[in-house]
């Protein structure tokens, strides 16, 4: 089923939303493709397949502590 018709028939995005469908699909599709990645079944130049050698990947990555985050943003509002 085309998936403009399954919104559709469940009475338009608002419900859609609400029954958490897109949300859903989203999730299926990410955990597809990854597996895909994974096996070797699909090729993303760069990450699992076609690496140039030699080049380190580095990656940063933000730590967000969000208990300070959280107490940051209560003395705001206060």
């Amino acid at each position: 089923m085309i998936i403009i018709n399954e919104i559709e028939e469940m009475g338009g995005m608002t419900e859609a939303i609400s029954s958490g469908m897109p949300k859903m699909r989203i999730e299926e599709s990410a955990a597809r493709r990854q597996a895909k990645l994974d096996s070797g079944a699909e090729v993303q130049v760069g990450v699992n397949k076609y690496k140039v050698e030699g080049v380190k990947d580095k990656i940063d990555v933000r730590v967000v502590d969000n208990k300070e985050v959280l107490k940051k943003q209560v003395a705001r509002l206060e």
